[in-house]
């Protein structure tokens, strides 16, 4: 296979290759074995494996935001409120997970589509601070899973020309590709367009998996996971307090932005060694969680779509997936070499990516402290911007732009994103192109204070730095804390930061 063969299969993203392999499979005449994914008909049906998981969540902590997903859309120009709101309650009607309430029923949880969403409600506000103040009441309400509904949205009427619709939904009816579905359908409704009816619902798709799990297909991979992570413990970055006998949900964050010779030597490491920026900045990642612990091996959750196959890309619902990866960090090794190893854990994990998290869960571990997410405390996510980030226009005078908003919550001890800028504006997948990189660390305010976050995130940019300048170096000698913040040292002040907006989790 010639080099610009290998150059253009390397630049497919996930979904490309998906269909590229499936288009293969059948013109090599290659039969699909086991339980097929196809339309079941609408309805009551089984809760999928992501919404049993998080309604066991709810039930340990109810009353929690923490897994509300909530966006924005700003119009900027003249808008149509009642064509938008049309083309509103048209996605809502199209997608009955949006319509679902997750209930009991003879000790099956069940995902029932007969909840009827309220209105989009339609507010005057004054300025800016009532947006903020608006959008945060939304995003930090919680939702009732049992009830219903479990999405809500508003219209903010800035001006004539200047409106925002908020939309909020509990993780268990979206993620974060699903709101670029919910985007493309609101364009097209609002430009008058046809648009579709998906040929698969979100309960064709928990079917479909419950079915392949009661026929054994995952027990190799869940073998596979065992023999992964046996022996790895559950790693964070030492506390500042005691952590609470219940797991608390309270954060902040902090953003940053990686200099552009960093990115740029960055993306050439990824070059040179034959792996994705991903795997470097993940690696980056587990060296420094490894630093600041003194543990030579790391264990971090990393959120996969969950959508291998083209059919699952048009479907609304929660489909993600977070798996954890091991790093083995011995501090004679070199960086390259723990990066290579890495890089392969990482295709190795996306091999058996099917494999439900909760399932994961019931196998490698015993029992369920109540204090800490099972199996990592640490979660690491490339999050390119998605398609559509920079806006699109609804109309000639009339351009949208989403945007995300935190609630205050966090759901690990610490969550690091880094956002590659380069493919949202059509370069290359996962490099920054210049673009640059930016990241965000979001962070437990029982367990942290910010002046140790902060000096976090200072560690990190230092060791990025250090990487990029020489991969040989050992991982005993990346920076690490100040001698101040070793272990379990009261915070000092780190390094500049500066704090802002944070895409909305992609799990």
């Amino acid at each position: 296979m010639d080099a610009e063969v290998l150059r253009k299969l390397a630049g497919l993203s996930g979904a490309e290759r998906a269909r590229l392999v499936s288009k293969l499979r059948r013109s090599a005449g290659v039969a699909e074995s086991g339980p097929r994914l196809v339309p079941r008909g609408g309805g009551a049906a089984d809760a999928s494996f992501v919404q049993e998981q998080l309604w066991f969540l709810h039930q340990l902590a109810p009353g929690q935001p923490s897994y509300n997903v909530s966006f924005s859309f700003r119009l900027t120009g003249p808008l149509d409120s009642a064509r938008l709101l049309s083309a509103v309650d048209a996605v809502i009607r199209r997608h009955d997970v949006l319509r679902s309430r997750l209930v009991l029923r003879g000790g099956t949880l069940t995902q029932v589509p007969d909840v009827e969403v309220p209105p989009v409600e339609v507010v005057g506000v004054p300025d800016e601070a009532a947006v903020r103040e608006h959008v945060l009441r939304l995003a930090r309400e919680p939702f009732d899973l049992g009830a219903g509904p479990l999405t809500r949205a508003a219209l903010l009427r800035l001006s004539p020309r200047e409106h925002v619709l908020v939309w909020v939904a509990h993780h268990c009816v979206v993620d974060g590709w699903s709101f670029g579905l919910i985007l493309d359908e609101l364009r097209a409704g609002y430009q008058g367009a046809t648009v579709a009816e998906p040929e698969l619902r979100y309960a064709d798709v928990a079917a479909w998996q419950r079915e392949r799990f009661a026929a054994g297909e995952f027990a190799a991979a869940l073998a596979r996971w065992r023999t992964r992570l046996a022996g790895a413990p559950s790693v964070t970055i030492p506390t500042d307090r005691p952590r609470p006998a219940a797991q608390t949900f309270a954060g902040a964050l902090i953003a940053f932005e990686v200099p552009d010779d960093v990115a740029a030597g960055l993306d050439a490491l990824a070059d040179r060694s034959g792996v994705t920026l991903f795997s470097v900045l993940l690696t980056a990642y587990q060296a420094l969680v490894s630093r600041w612990s003194g543990a030579p091996t790391v264990v971090a959750g990393v959120p996969l779509a969950g959508r291998g196959r083209p059919e699952l890309n048009q479907v609304v619902g929660p489909l993600a997936n977070t798996l954890p990866i091991r790093a083995d960090l011995p501090g004679d090794a070199s960086f390259a070499d723990v990066l290579a190893k890495v890089h392969g854990g990482v295709l190795d994990a996306l091999e058996d990516q099917d494999v439900p998290f909760a399932r994961l869960v019931e196998q490698l571990t015993q029992g369920r402290d109540p204090s800490r997410n099972p199996l990592f405390q640490v979660l690491f996510n490339l999050g390119n911007l998605p398609q559509g980030a920079e806006g699109v226009d609804l109309a000639p005078d009339l351009r949208l732009r989403p945007e995300a908003h935190p609630n205050g919550t966090v759901r690990m001890d610490m969550e690091l994103t880094m956002e590659s800028r380069g493919e949202a504006r059509g370069e290359a997948p996962g490099k920054s192109q210049g673009g640059g990189l930016a990241g965000r660390l979001e962070y437990n305010t029982a367990l942290y204070e910010p002046r140790t976050a902060g000096a976090v995130v200072d560690s990190f940019q230092r060791l990025l730095r250090a990487v990029a300048a020489d991969p040989g170096i050992r991982i005993a000698d990346l920076p690490g804390p100040a001698p101040r913040h070793r272990v379990t040292a009261r915070p000092v002040a780190g390094g500049r930061v500066r704090r802002g907006r944070a895409w909305a989790d992609m799990l």
